[in-house]
């Protein structure tokens, strides 16, 4: 609900416009988060889990952070892209790994 305030407010996009990135936004979040289902798998296999929810939450509040000095609707995509990971840590598998080596 913030980004539509945010559109019309900082970026000055006319309600006809807001549909068309709004939507755009979500296919984008949507095919991001599809691709990085699949490809955390590996990412948690080969570094653990804690490496990369580290690099996805410093990215997460670098796109919080810039969410104020968003002026244009190119700028506005670029930081949807880095909130992205956000929503893939949403699906880290949070459940500790009961386990055992010998199993």
């Amino acid at each position: 609900m913030y980004q539509i305030y945010m559109l019309q407010d900082q970026v000055h996009l006319a309600k006809s416009d807001l549909q068309r990135v709004i939507s755009v936004s979500g296919q984008m979040s949507s095919v991001g988060n599809i691709v990085a289902g699949f490809v955390m798998g590996f990412v948690y296999d080969l570094y653990g889990r804690k490496t990369p929810m580290l690099v996805f939450l410093v990215f997460s509040a670098l796109a919080l952070f810039a969410f104020p000095f968003v002026d244009s609707e190119e700028s506005f995509y670029h930081v949807i892209i880095l909130i992205m990971p956000l929503q893939i840590l949403m699906g880290n598998p949070w459940v500790p790994d009961l386990i055992e080596e010998e199993s």
